[in-house]
């Protein structure tokens, strides 16, 4: 047994070797901590309240409740995935916790961790670290009562930075590990793309025009009739899920855009009466939507893509147009891209419909559009993915109303994005849901449109246009024999990796100069940027979750019992990836 003294020595010397930078800084600096006290009720009634259910990671916040740790310590156990994150924004905090009966268990285990900010107007970036290094999906916010009570208004703005910020990681991570799921769309797509437009290249081309983009919120019902008024009015465009509301309405558009890869998207087209319109697609697009209709195609490059794209594009050599600026990752839907594409196109104004990003009338979408996606409160309130997280906001009335922090993000992204294209006029004709700040609320038929447009005639000369600048098939056929000759050099290299692994076994203490080689071979393969630069980073950040570290390289450093298994599962994960792409073709 510890003497109290020896035990907060050791206490001490734990936390210096996990949190050299804090343990240096408060050791140069005397801190008050008389607010401390180890509130051992009050972590026990934290815990009652935040029941962890399906969570993967808990954010506490304050430290004097760090006898939560107890509480949790089963949940934990339960999957090696799991993390508990103490925040606190005091510095003064860290001397008395190190002073408390939890301190040296908590820091005993690798997964639970401790952030604290320099200074507390940096706590927001201590979130923002918290998110990249934990890019958790199922998120529960434990904030104390103290802290509640204290700081409502800074717990409010954390609890919306910590499922903004993972929403955005947690995305990048599973673009990482399942962007290769994309490629046998991507090789089938691109085989549409000989006789696709590029949709980049309409840029200027609708100078002047009005559009009216549209969701499929539960408020389009409201906006249909006029909708079908407007045909020679506006460029109509239906986005995503509002191909099939506008289409069983016998609502005629203009332009389509599917971005999609799943199934839903198919039976969206396959659902689709309306077939005089233009597709505008993405690569990664699911293949079958292309044998649901036979009408015009326009392929959009855009940042979804990915290097992939990139490498067709160069290969071709395709001279594009770049999309109009103003979003950043916390916006990549349908809808933001359609945005994207009709300012690029230059019309104006640019006119929202149906884009609730709310539960107008407690559903979600328009009625038939997806079916099972009713509002069920309690079911709701109890999702732990930091996406479909439910929001009690205000609607454009200034009424409750129920969101989803994905929702938030994306109307916050588009009020940014409004604000970097000023020379556009953006307004919501959307009747309800939570708006765009900075973008005027109007009903659609009391927007004034002024002028006809032959919108199909338009569309037809910058087709036939366009369409001749798509690049040659032999270079297309040339490029995909190299990948797939680079793929199976990669399968046997992988393989090789793995074979080593196994020859070595537990006297795998050091750097192995033969892996080292492997790697630098497999990193070297003509496949290597486009398919694996971003998918090896998700492989390692994955692996380096399951560690008491943060990152690959460090768990390869320190922790040598899992050394090898962690090594197995990057050269593993690399041969299932390259299989998959060889297998493809």
């Amino acid at each position: 047994m510890f003497s109290v003294g020896d035990k907060l020595e050791k206490t001490n010397s734990l936390f210096a070797q996990r949190y050299p930078g804090l343990a240096f800084l408060i050791n140069m600096e005397e801190r008050e901590c008389s607010e401390y006290v180890d509130e051992k009720e009050a972590a026990i009634a934290l815990a009652k309240q935040y029941c962890p259910k399906d969570a993967d990671i808990i954010y506490v916040f304050g430290l004097h409740v760090s006898d939560c740790f107890y509480a949790y310590k089963s949940w934990l156990e339960a999957n090696d995935m799991r993390h508990l994150v103490f925040l606190d924004f005091d510095m003064s905090a860290i001397h008395g916790f190190l002073s408390t009966s939890a301190a040296l268990d908590i820091l005993n285990h690798p997964r639970v961790h401790i952030r604290v900010p320099l200074s507390p107007d940096r706590i927001e970036e201590v979130v923002c670290e918290c998110a990249q290094t934990f890019p958790i999906e199922k998120v529960l916010f434990a904030p104390s009562q103290r802290y509640v009570e204290k700081h409502k208004e800074l717990v409010e703005k954390l609890t919306s930075l910590v499922y903004a910020q993972t929403t955005q990681q947690h995305a990048l991570l599973q673009e990482g590990v399942y962007y290769h799921l994309f490629f046998r769309n991507f090789l089938k797509n691109i085989e549409f793309q000989q006789n696709a437009f590029i949709a980049n290249k309409l840029k200027g081309r609708f100078d002047g025009v009005p559009a009216i983009i549209c969701g499929a919120g539960p408020s389009l019902e409201k906006d249909l009739s006029a909708l079908k008024k407007l045909y020679s009015k506006a460029l109509i465009i239906s986005a995503g899920s509002a191909i099939t509301a506008l289409s069983r309405s016998q609502t005629k558009f203009h332009m389509a855009i599917a971005l999609d890869p799943n199934d839903e998207e198919v039976r969206r087209f396959k659902e689709n009466v309306v077939f005089e319109t233009v597709l505008i697609y993405v690569n990664r697009l699911h293949s079958d939507v292309f044998t649901t209709l036979n009408t015009s195609l326009g392929h959009l490059q855009a940042e979804s893509g990915g290097e992939l794209e990139k490498a067709v594009i160069e290969a071709l050599d395709i001279k594009s147009e770049a999309l109009a600026e103003g979003f950043g990752q916390e916006a990549m839907s349908v809808t933001t891209t359609a945005l994207e594409l009709a300012t690029t196109m230059g019309c104006n104004p640019i006119i929202l419909a149906g884009v609730d990003l709310a539960y107008t009338g407690n559903a979600r979408y328009l009625p038939g559009v997806i079916e099972g996606t009713g509002f069920d409160l309690e079911s709701d309130k109890q999702e732990m993915r930091c996406s479909e997280k439910l929001v009690l906001a205000e609607d454009i009335w200034k009424n409750p109303i129920y969101t989803l922090s994905k929702w938030e993000m994306e109307s916050e992204g588009i009020a940014k994005f409004a604000e970097h294209n000023k020379q556009t006029t953006y307004l919501n004709a959307t009747q309800g849901g939570i708006g765009v700040k900075g973008v005027k609320n109007i009903d659609l038929e009391k927007i004034l449109f002024e002028n006809s447009w032959d919108i199909e005639g338009m569309l037809d000369v910058s087709r036939e246009c366009l369409i001749k600048d798509v690049g040659n098939k032999k270079a297309l056929e040339a490029l995909k024999k190299q990948w797939h000759a680079s793929f199976l050099e990669g399968e046997e290299l992988c393989k090789k990796a793995l074979e080593r692994l196994d020859v070595l076994g537990d006297k795998l203490c050091e750097e192995d100069g033969r892996l080292v080689y492997l790697d630098f071979i497999f990193q070297d393969l003509e496949m290597y940027k486009v398919f694996f630069k971003q998918s090896d980073q998700a492989f390692k950040d994955s692996i380096a979750l399951r560690s008491s570290y943060t990152r690959f390289e460090e768990t390869l450093l320190h922790a040598e019992s899992i050394k090898k298994e962690a090594l197995y599962q990057f050269w593993q994960s690399r041969l299932h990836v390259v299989q998959f792409l060889a297998e493809s073709f």
